[in-house]
């Protein structure tokens, strides 16, 4: 357990009991009692000197240093106006003081999620605009979000949900974003012609899913709060952001329950999903502290295997894990990707439900502190699974006037690579775009890469 040391200049006081709020921590002021000589406060100063009995306390504690001078107060409040620095002081051979100069919400995620859960939700993931008139070009979202290093590399999917084209040609176009190079290996369109009144929705394994009928929630549950179900139940933008903890628990949870219809064995989970704008934040600041030595830390963190950093992104919460009640207790499904922090995005789940638990369906979301938010969850019994589906023809793919056709039409070693503001410009051809009846077009943009 952390002891939080506030620092007004050369006074300095214990949290006793702290309160921690979205943007703020407060608490009762203590005097605390050094059994050694406090850490010099000068930064530059690398490594400190400290006897192997102070190790105990000095690890355990997190010293924020505020603007505000100590005037005998005996409460006080931690926020964005008057943080200065977090400092956290960890044995290491190389350097013992590691400064973080975050703001106070990061102050937060460190206290109940660890200084790892800050690394990799943002999204200065490609951003894809779609044409939807001549010239006109509307943003979607960011694809492959928290695909940072080359072995974090995957594909993403996005529905062109209510859009109609035009003409015979789709335009997609894919930006760069200042500060980040993009690695495009692959792009692809695909059309589904499906009744009206019914839905396309796609899963992290390029599944695509005709969904009609939707279950909302009997109950949802997060902390001990017990009925959440208008929050997820409904597209409206009013979702759970995870902000409700539990002490028991590494992770912050939401628990759904549904109505369980006789006789099915499989359920498609459905869910509207965004990364929140704070991960996005603490990653823009983690980012800036490596400076110059970022491309290093990479660098490094590419040595590793794809399992082991997936496996890592699992356990810290950065992935929304997905758990179904079973009679043996909670067993482990699936989990949904980085969304990213641009626009929401729906997302599907086949979940296995033939051993479920009692009448019900109960369903849990984890996810590290405010790093995700679920606008809706909503299950599906009736889903069609579209195992034939046919490809829209890619006719150019240019950036800077230069054809790029052979480099993304296959997944292989040949990228497309985005520096800053350059822009890929893809056309794709469907010469049966009004020669429908009778039902509903959706087109499905896929791209995959990292950045």
């Amino acid at each position: 357990k952390n002891n939080i040391i506030v620092h007004f200049g050369t006074a300095i006081r214990k949290f006793e009991n702290p309160v921690f709020d979205s943007n703020s921590i407060s608490g009762n002021l203590i005097l605390y009692p050094r059994t050694y000589r406090d850490p010099d406060p000068d930064p530059a100063k690398k490594t400190h000197p400290y006897k192997h009995y102070q190790k105990k306390d000095l690890i355990s504690e997190l010293h924020i240093y505020v603007k505000d001078s100590y005037s005998g107060q005996t409460y006080f409040t931690v926020n964005d106006q008057n943080f200065q620095e977090m400092r956290v002081y960890e044995p290491n051979k190389s350097a013992t003081i590691f400064s973080y100069v975050f703001g106070v919400l990061a102050i937060l995620g460190f206290l109940i999620g660890g200084s790892g859960v800050l690394l990799l939700i943002a999204c200065n993931c490609p951003q894809v605009y779609l044409e939807t008139s001549p010239g006109n070009y509307q943003f979607l979202a960011g694809m492959y979000s928290g695909a940072i290093m080359s072995n974090l590399e995957r594909t993403d999917l996005l529905p062109l949900t209510g859009f109609i084209p035009t003409s015979d040609t789709i335009r997609i176009k894919i930006s760069g974003l200042p500060g980040e190079t993009q690695f495009l290996n692959y792009a692809s369109m695909k059309k589904l012609v499906h009744p009206v009144g019914t839905e396309v929705v796609g899963s992290r394994y390029g599944d695509l899913f005709i969904i009609d009928h939707l279950e909302t929630p009997r109950k949802v549950m997060a902390g001990e709060i017990l009925d959440r179900s208008k929050s997820v139940s409904y597209r409206d933008g009013n979702g759970y952001g995870f902000h409700i903890t539990d002490s028991t628990a590494a992770l912050s949870s939401l628990i759904l329950r549904y109505e369980r219809k006789h006789g099915e064995k499989k359920a498609l989970l459905v869910s509207r999903l965004k990364n929140t704008d704070w991960g996005g934040y603490l990653f823009k600041e983690f980012k800036g502290l490596y400076g110059s030595s970022y491309s290093a830390w990479v660098n490094q963190q590419e040595k590793l295997s794809s399992i082991h950093m997936m496996e890592w992104q699992k356990q810290q919460g950065l992935f929304l894990k997905v758990s179904i009640l079973t009679e043996n207790g909670w067993e482990y499904v699936d989990y949904f990707p980085s969304a990213g922090n641009t626009a929401s995005r729906d997302m599907a789940m086949e979940i296995d439900i033939s051993r479920a638990k009692g009448n019900s369906i109960t369903i849990k979301l984890e996810s590290a502190f405010r790093f995700w938010e679920v606008d809706q969850a909503v299950i599906s019994y009736d889903a069609v699974k579209m195992d034939e589906v046919e490809e829209v023809k890619l006719i150019t793919a240019t950036k800077n006037g230069q054809d790029q056709s052979s480099m993304i039409e296959g997944k292989d070693q040949g990228y497309v690579t985005l520096d800053k503001t350059d822009q890929l410009n893809l056309e794709f051809v469907d010469t049966g775009a009004f020669a429908e009846k009778g039902g509903k077009t959706t087109y499905v943009f896929t791209a995959g890469g990292y950045y």
